[in-house]
């Protein structure tokens, strides 16, 4: 077998080493915090702009 060739059977695929892992699984954590701050942040739009509707149609109609 020459330098650099690969033995039969494997794919030449490096196994990923637990530093890999842990970094994949942070940089997921990451994502994951950062998707839920998005969602809380569009639910307290969508509050702030149904609350300045009921308040205009409040004005509006003098309820």
């Amino acid at each position: 077998m020459g330098i650099g060739d690969q033995p039969k059977g494997t794919s030449g695929r490096v196994k990923a080493t637990p530093r890999d892992v842990q970094e994949k699984a942070q940089r997921a954590g990451q994502a994951r915090e950062r998707a839920v701050e998005e969602e809380r942040k569009a639910r307290l739009r969508a509050q702030a702009e149904e609350q300045k509707a009921r308040e205009t149609f409040d004005r509006d109609f003098e309820v």
